[in-house]
């Protein structure tokens, strides 16, 4: 009998918030084949997105010390990570922030708070 195997899949989730980054590794967790990393440090993070180039990143937008959004645009400006999805993941609801974002080239704008449907759906739509 053969049994199929799920591909892994990669999400990278940078955020500076301990409980926000708790909280969205314990949703990913739950679906198989779906390998979840976090970082704090958003430069940090742009480094091991640079090294391990995951399927997709989750970037909150509010981040000390630099913001989600210069990540983003860093990361639009380099080859290397240019092709990887960006959810931006943010409290701020304002509709200029949401639209600069995503003209900067963020795929979608998860705003929080957000349920745990709503995440299982925007990570499944991104990564098949």
């Amino acid at each position: 009998m053969t049994q199929e195997v799920a591909a892994t899949r990669t999400v990278f989730v940078i955020d500076d918030d301990a409980a926000n980054l708790l909280l969205l590794r314990r949703i990913l967790s739950r679906s198989p084949g779906l390998v979840v990393v976090t970082e704090s440090d958003a430069r940090a993070g742009l480094e091991r997105i640079r090294e391990q180039k995951p399927d997709l990143v989750l970037l909150d937008l509010n981040i000390s010390g630099v913001s989600g959004e210069t990540i983003l645009r860093e990361m639009r400006n380099d080859t290397e990570t240019s092709g990887i999805p960006v959810v931006i993941v943010s409290g701020d609801v304002n509709e200029d922030t949401k639209l600069r974002l995503l003209e900067a080239g963020a795929q979608r704008y998860l705003e929080k708070p957000y349920t745990i449907t709503e995440v299982f759906e925007l990570v499944e739509t991104l990564l098949s």
